[in-house]
Parts: C-alpha cells; structure tokens; sequence
C-alpha cells in the first residue's frame, strides 16, 4: 500500500513512480491519505515524500495475512 498525499492527483503518483495500473494481479495499492500520515515525521526516498517507518510497520499488521511481513519489515527496518 502507497498512501499518496490529498495534495497529489493519483496519476501523478502512478508517474512519479513509475507504476501502471492492472486489471489483475497488481501489488501495488494507491490509496489517498485522507489522515494525512505521510505528514507524521515523513522522510523522502527518490524525491517521494514516504511515511516514517514505524507507520509502514503498522499499516502492514492492519493488512490480511500481514502479520509475516510486518515481523520481516519490523526486524529489517527498525532493527527489534
């Protein structure tokens, strides 16, 4: 999941990631950041405007079957 500021039109996004949409078998969510997490100390990777990590962590626990991927991105990422 990419949350994408409500200041950014969504096919800017796609552009400045380099993305394309799918009619299936996408892994790549786009959804607008309406509570604004990106702006909860956000850092930037590539000239894009990312959430702060633990955010990340959190937004994978909240995924179906995330709970793998957290544990990875929590000991890969945040180091515990």
């Amino acid at each position: 999941m990419v949350r994408v500021s409500v200041d950014l039109p969504i096919a800017d996004a796609i552009k400045m990631l380099g993305a394309g949409s799918a009619e299936s078998g996408a892994n790549v969510l786009l959804v607008i950041d309406k509570a604004r997490w990106n702006a909860v100390v956000p850092r930037e990777i590539r000239q894009i405007r990312v959430a702060n990590p633990v955010s990340t962590w959190l937004d994978c626990l909240r995924e179906p079957r995330g709970e793998d991927v957290a544990q990875q991105f929590r000991e890969s990422t945040l180091g515990f």
